[in-house]
């Protein structure tokens, strides 16, 4: 039932004596201290102190998961994807081809060949990939706004979708937002 019998006195979950491992080796007789109270002779713990603490504990659990996602998703604008789209077909389209899969040169920069390179990164390492190898004959010859935008068009085209909140320029910012993939 999950629960630790100490002779008989005592009765504590195992979560109890996960988050508090002396409460296994208590001798029996001994008192125990709640707070300002002294406990004699207890037979248990309320059940309801474990079951409360398992509550609060997914309750702050899942406020925490939904903040950091909310914190750290992928944003795009439909005017960034624009521009990035423009930059592309000037820089990046004679090695990647006009659909961003069927170049010459390049590689696959939509689909699963993508996604799967890119699988488990982030979008700062992405970004810092392009800034600094792209294009392989003249690297870092565009402004970071400009590298936002065709990152921003590349995102778009696998299945990012746009909003209102522009992707930031800043590699060490985006460094905390992961790819979906």
């Amino acid at each position: 039932c999950g629960t630790r019998q100490c002779a008989g006195r005592y009765s504590y979950s195992s979560l109890d004596i996960q988050l508090y491992p002396h409460l296994a080796a208590r001798p029996v007789g001994s008192r125990k201290k709640i707070g300002n109270m002294k406990l004699k002779n207890s037979k248990s713990l309320p059940s309801f102190s474990s079951s409360l603490v398992n509550v609060l504990m997914c309750l702050c659990f899942s406020l925490f998961t939904v903040n950091a996602l909310a914190q750290n998703a992928i944003t795009i604008s439909t005017m960034q994807i624009e521009s990035g789209k423009t930059h592309y077909k000037e820089v990046c389209q004679i090695c990647h081809g006009s659909t961003l899969v069927n170049g010459q040169f390049g590689t696959p920069l939509r689909g699963s060949f993508f996604r799967d390179k890119w699988k488990g990164k982030s979008v700062g390492e992405l970004q810092q990939f392009i800034y600094e190898k792209m294009p392989p004959d003249n690297v870092m010859s565009l402004s970071p706004a400009q590298y936002s935008d065709l990152l921003a068009y590349l995102l778009s085209r696998n299945e990012i979708l746009a909003g209102e909140t522009a992707l930031s320029t800043d590699i060490l910012v985006n460094n905390a937002v992961l790819l979906p993939w």
